[in-house]
């Protein structure tokens, strides 16, 4: 992260808790802060951050616990595999 996402990050960190406390509420307790910041970075937000504080925070506020698992989901799918020799099976269980 550079300097400019890292202070953003700063700004909103609350407001991410916020909805990462709701979707924990709803029973989405593997979400975290970092999960909802990756979804905004490289999906939300991938061709242009809102300018204006109010609009980030309401894009923040609007997500719902589909619009990020749909992303989990493609995020999953495109991801690279990796042999099942260098996989440690014990994580798997």
């Amino acid at each position: 992260m550079n300097d400019s996402t890292i202070s953003l990050f700063e700004k909103i960190k609350p407001w991410l808790n916020l909805k990462t406390t709701e979707f924990h509420l709803l029973g989405y307790t593997q979400i975290s802060q970092a999960d909802l910041w990756r979804y905004l970075i490289s999906f939300s937000w991938k061709k242009m951050i809102p300018i204006h504080y109010y609009q980030q925070i309401e894009c923040i506020m609007q997500l719902t616990p589909n619009d990020y698992l749909n992303f989990a989901s493609v995020e999953a799918l495109v991801s690279p595999i990796s042999l099942l020799e260098d996989m440690n099976i014990d994580d798997l269980l």
